[in-house]
């Protein structure tokens, strides 16, 4: 979203220190192969690795996977709420464990920014756009069915309030919100950034899903 090493993005974006911190407790556990994918909307994913200077620090313990440059398949959803497929990166759903990194923030166009809308980064740009209006929530409701990750590690160190989602203040809390369950965290997460969570939408329509 904003790929930057400047300390005003401690707020926006989950710092590469979080990242290598999560990627060593993996290869500690037994991962034989760790990928780190990401996206961005601002410039080629390549530029967004480069500019927050993570490649460095992940030589050796995980490939970097640059999202709008792998291979896409089409995925329908069942019962959709506003999108009825999704072209997806064929090795996200390849992927034997899906670990999402979110970082906690508020943001404009859905209240907060959490683990559910963090499955947005693995669309391609034109792709985020459609229904990126009043139908966002919906959206985000049926995108997360595709594949709700296997754990969540939430950036709450330091998280992100004010005008995010490119000008979210950084808010110190020093904390980590982990779970194998993302709108358990999610809800969790609304609590300590001081969001009800029957107020967030796409979170009402995924516990009534009978995702919480």
């Amino acid at each position: 979203v904003y790929p930057s090493r400047n300390p005003v993005v401690r707020g926006i974006i989950t710092q590469p220190d979080f990242i290598v911190g999560v990627i060593r407790a993996l290869k500690g556990l037994g991962a034989r192969k760790v990928l780190l994918a990401e996206s961005s909307i601002i410039g080629p994913a390549r530029f967004s690795f480069e500019a927050v200077g993570i490649l460095p620090k992940i030589r050796g313990i995980a490939i970097p996977v640059y999202l709008d440059e792998m291979d896409e398949v089409e995925v329908k959803i069942e019962n959709p709420l506003a999108q009825k497929s999704f072209k997806v990166p064929k090795i996200w759903l390849d992927a034997d464990v899906f670990i999402s990194l979110p970082k906690i923030k508020t943001n404009l166009f859905s209240g907060i920014t959490l683990t559910v809308k963090n499955n947005l980064g693995m669309l391609r740009q034109f792709e985020r756009l459609s229904y990126h209006d009043h139908r966002l929530h919906k959206k985000l409701a049926d995108l997360f069915k595709v594949r709700p990750p296997d754990i969540t590690l939430a950036d709450c160190i330091a998280a992100g309030e004010g005008q995010g989602p490119l000008m979210a203040t950084p808010a110190e809390l020093g904390l980590i919100v982990a779970s194998n369950n993302a709108i358990a965290l999610d809800t969790v997460a609304c609590h300590l950034a001081g969001f009800k969570p029957d107020d967030i939408e796409y979170l009402k329509l995924l516990i009534e899903a009978g995702y919480g």
